[in-house]
């Protein structure tokens, strides 16, 4: 049975189907591009699912 999602947006960035499904599949997406901090910051993370809880995950340089 197919699922259906409505728009899901976190810091200004839209999610697609494809990172809702890799979220709920793996438990993480790939490294996404343009979030917005509070202050306006553009940044990169990958987002994962934590006890029902989606959190940032930082690349570490």
């Amino acid at each position: 049975m197919p699922y259906r999602f409505t728009a899901c947006y976190t810091l200004g960035k839209k999610l697609t189907e494809k990172n809702i499904h890799d979220l709920c599949k793996s438990g993480k997406t790939a490294v996404m591009k343009g979030f917005k901090s509070k202050n306006g910051k553009q940044f990169n993370a990958a987002l994962r699912l934590v006890e029902g809880k989606i959190e940032f995950e930082f690349n570490e340089k």
